[in-house]
């Protein structure tokens, strides 16, 4: 079984974690995106059954992003965490869909930090 992730937008950082439903000392940083600038990301994610090879770093500060990623995990069922981070006063914006289910957040005065952690969402690999 594979999940599909989709991220459509990320002003200004967006990390991914995933920990093991049954093991909670297992978690893996699965990608970390920079962008902003209303540069424009496009990227389909497939996450499937294997060993984990670290964190992808996707950086979109110089333009746009529009790159497929396989990232690999354990067989197993983990709790994704998306972690949305903005840099400075004003817009953040982030639009991640999971196996077809949306998590958006826009807020155009936002401060900086940690602006926007949805509930962890379940996914099987």
């Amino acid at each position: 079984m594979s999940t599909t992730i989709s991220v459509t937008a990320c002003d200004n950082e967006l990390i991914m974690v995933a920990y093991n439903t049954n093991d909670n000392s297992v978690s893996y940083e699965l990608c970390r995106f920079l962008s902003g600038y209303h540069y424009s990301v496009n990227v389909p994610i497939t996450v499937n059954v294997g060993p984990f090879l670290g964190t992808l770093q996707v950086n979109g500060l110089s333009g746009s992003i529009n790159q497929p990623l396989n990232i690999l995990l354990p067989q197993g069922s983990y709790n994704l965490l998306l972690i949305g981070i903005n840099w400075g006063a004003g817009e953040a914006s982030f639009k991640v869909t999971v196996n077809n289910q949306p998590f958006n957040y826009s807020n155009h005065g936002a401060q900086a930090g940690v602006v926007w952690t949805p509930a962890p969402i379940s996914i099987t690999v």
